[in-house]
């Protein structure tokens, strides 16, 4: 591809890296995507999961934690030193949550420790024990009046030591955070109608307070860095590889376009895809086959137009010329014998018609072979062809060129033929000595401007001109238009433009 290195394309600015850094991104994006709803997944069902209704929290410290407390307050007196020993090999308080079962044996389970804190109260009040067991260290207030103070319990532990028995009464959720404070009677062993003390408790915030966000993110974090990285590498080794086999198709797309481009027809696209991309190289293998066909019968049309303006010239000048030669020599073989000296003026007449009878062939013989196009490109063969034809005419002729670059083919070959078609006009009709060409490569089109100081003519009387007309259907099948510009006396100007 060395029109391609020519462009010198940055290689992250290539087709294929730009596919293959897209595949990779919408990857890992996609991944990242699904790695954020599982977490959410497993967020949502530990939340569902976590037994964190008051009603279950209730349930929880009903079958839990009161037992454990029962015997200790029923002694008389209560053991509160045996319930205080007893607590110390409890660390803290823990909720779990049902176990989320990954694959077979393989199960999650969420455990939160802490999420309650729990007070123990004797019959009149008293804080005994509590866990976390620091919660009433440098405290004073170890009275019923401090633990009313405790935001939110309001008179729920007093109706809990008066043996209130409606849940419903002996809790309450504090706004904005979700706490659930509240306290639970604690009744005799042996008398259920007995209360001997109550549990107090607050919660943490749900459902936040109890799972362990940072923890969580962290493990799943490490390992689905791993995955995204791993996915990453197969994804780009994987999109560089379709993108490989894309832009490789791709390339012989632009080979054959640029061939085709040059006129070499001979070159299709080889791509038996059933895809978009090989339904437009099979488009594009008729479209060029097709465009084969015309230039073909462009070229059978241009031949066509060359023999009618050679008939023409043919009929208007060597046929007219070798009549008058032929009746010049008829007269000079009637008055050979009588007036010789008469016959050999018309002799020299005669041999003055054939050469130019022989001019005017060698003229056409070479606009029949432009050889100047074959080997280089349109401004030296003008200035070739223009040197020799200055040479023979006698005339004297200026050749200028400006911004040269290279031209198709068919622009080349047209305006070749327009300037000469031009100078053969000039030659023949406008007595011009002098004759100035100048050849100016613009932006979007090319200009071939000539003009003479000869004897001029009126346009407009000129248009039925097969040289004319010719030059202007060159020029319009290639997009462009010509102006003449003329008048009797003041010379003549012609301008051929066409798009490039």
């Amino acid at each position: 591809m060395a029109w391609l290195a020519d462009r010198k394309i940055i290689p992250v600015h290539q087709l294929r890296w730009k596919l293959t850094l897209s595949y990779t991104a919408v990857t890992v994006g996609v991944l990242l995507v699904i790695e954020l709803i599982v977490i959410a997944g497993v967020f949502a069902y530990f939340i569902s999961n976590a037994r964190l209704s008051p009603e279950g929290v209730l349930q929880e410290l009903n079958s839990g934690w009161v037992p454990l407390a029962q015997p200790y307050l029923s002694e008389d007196p209560p053991d509160i030193e045996g319930l205080q020993n007893f607590l110390q090999q409890f660390l803290g308080s823990q909720v779990d949550t049902d176990p989320l079962v990954i694959t077979g044996s393989l199960e999650l389970e969420l455990k939160s420790y802490n999420f309650l804190s729990v007070i123990f109260v004797d019959a009149e009040g008293n804080p005994v024990g509590a866990i976390p067991h620091d919660i009433l260290e440098g405290s004073d207030e170890t009275s019923l009046f401090g633990l009313e103070a405790v935001a939110g319990l309001e008179g729920h532990l007093q109706l809990a030591l008066e043996g209130e028995r409606d849940s419903s009464q002996l809790y309450s959720v504090q706004e904005p955070d979700n706490r659930v404070v509240g306290a639970i009677p604690i009744y005799h062993e042996n008398d259920a109608s007995k209360v001997v003390g109550a549990l107090v408790f607050t919660t943490k915030s749900i459902p936040w307070g109890l799972l362990p966000i940072k923890e969580i993110i962290r493990q799943f974090g490490y390992s689905f860095l791993i995955i995204t990285l791993a996915v990453g590498l197969l994804g780009t080794a994987f999109g560089s590889l379709t993108a490989r086999s894309l832009v490789k198709r791709l390339h012989n797309l632009s080979d054959s376009a640029r061939a085709w481009s040059q006129g070499d027809f001979s070159i299709s696209v080889d791509d038996a895809a059933e895809d978009e991309l090989g339904l437009l190289a099979q488009d594009l293998n008729s479209m060029a086959g097709q465009l084969e066909d015309l230039l073909n019968k462009r070229e059978e049309m241009s031949i066509i137009e060359e023999r009618s303006r050679l008939a023409r010239d043919l009929h208007d000048s060597v046929k007219q010329q070798a009549f008058a030669a032929s009746a010049q020599l008829g007269a000079a073989i009637a008055r050979l014998k009588n007036d010789p000296t008469s016959a050999e003026t018309h002799v020299v007449e005669a041999e003055r018609l054939v050469y130019e009878v022989r001019q005017e062939l060698t003229d056409l013989i070479r606009e029949l072979h432009p050889v100047a196009l074959k080997d280089s490109s349109l401004a030296p063969a003008i200035r070739e062809y223009a040197g020799d034809w200055a040479a023979q005419k006698d005339i004297e002729i200026d050749v200028q060129v400006k911004g040269e670059r290279p031209l198709s083919v068919e622009i080349e070959q047209a305006l070749f033929r327009i300037a000469q078609e031009a100078l053969a006009n000039i030659a023949r009709h406008s007595e011009a000595k002098r004759v100035g060409i100048c050849l100016y490569y613009q932006k979007s089109e090319v200009l071939l401007k000539i003009e003479d100081d000869g004897i001029g003519f009126e346009p407009l009387s000129a248009n039925g001109g097969l040289g004319l007309r010719s030059m202007r259907e060159r020029c319009e099948l290639l997009g462009g238009n010509i102006t003449i510009e003329s008048a009797p006396g003041n010379g003549t100007c012609i301008q051929a433009r066409c798009v490039i």
